[in-house]
């Protein structure tokens, strides 16, 4: 992109003037699919959340990579696993809640 910024491709189809840097959470071992490491990122966003779903409805060239975008409060985000929606979730996304919330309990 003409900076000395790294990105990774946005798989929600987002510019990329709009995302921070990303900041490495840590590494996420999915024991399903025969321990699978994924890294996991924290990256903020400029846009609301209406202005991200359209971008990703938009699809994109990584739009076969996902199944579907959630909105979820940042406070709320700390509980998820207590709802019914920790059930729904993928692997890789309970390791990236987990690695987020560790790493807002070490900032505090």
């Amino acid at each position: 992109v003409g900076t000395d910024r790294w990105y990774p491709w946005p798989q929600v189809n987002l510019p990329l003037l709009t995302l921070s840097q990303p900041l490495l959470l840590g590494i996420a071992c999915n024991e399903t699919s025969a321990g699978r490491a994924s890294a996991e990122f924290y990256v903020q966003c400029s846009l609301t959340s209406e202005q991200v779903r359209k971008h990703y409805t938009s699809g994109g060239p990584e739009a076969h990579e996902s199944t579907g975008i959630i909105f979820v409060e940042t406070q709320s985000v700390r509980r998820l696993q207590e709802t019914e929606m920790w059930a729904d979730l993928c692997p890789s996304a309970k390791g990236a809640i987990f690695l987020y919330n560790e790493v807002q309990e070490s900032s505090t």
